[in-house]
């Protein structure tokens, strides 16, 4: 595994909107905008948002997209997941003009 750069470490994002096919378009503090593919990330702790509307509710909170759960969970289980902002820009592709850079 790479050692990541000082840069890197220090993405965070500041906007979402949500795209087509479960991809997010992530603005982050460096001016970048970048799409996130969660299509093939729906399972385990992300299975719930196969649900488009659990999808769309996305938030930004701390600088990573945050999803609050809205179903009965056991009171020990955390109610919020969210995706590592350094994560999140490794893992997603360039957007200008409209369109993602590559093929997601």
């Amino acid at each position: 595994m790479r050692k990541l750069t000082q840069r890197e470490r220090m993405k965070k994002v500041i906007s979402i909107e949500i795209l087509d096919e479960y991809k997010l378009l992530l603005k982050f503090n460096n001016g970048e905008k970048r799409v996130y593919d969660m299509s093939n990330r729906l399972n385990g702790v992300f299975e719930h948002l196969k649900d488009y509307n659990e999808f769309k509710a996305v938030k930004v909170i701390d600088g990573a997209p945050t999803w609050f759960l809205n179903y009965t969970v056991p009171s020990n289980i955390c109610r919020e997941i969210d995706i590592c902002p350094t994560s999140a820009y490794l893992d997603s592709v360039p957007f200008e003009g409209g369109k993602p850079l590559s093929n997601i």
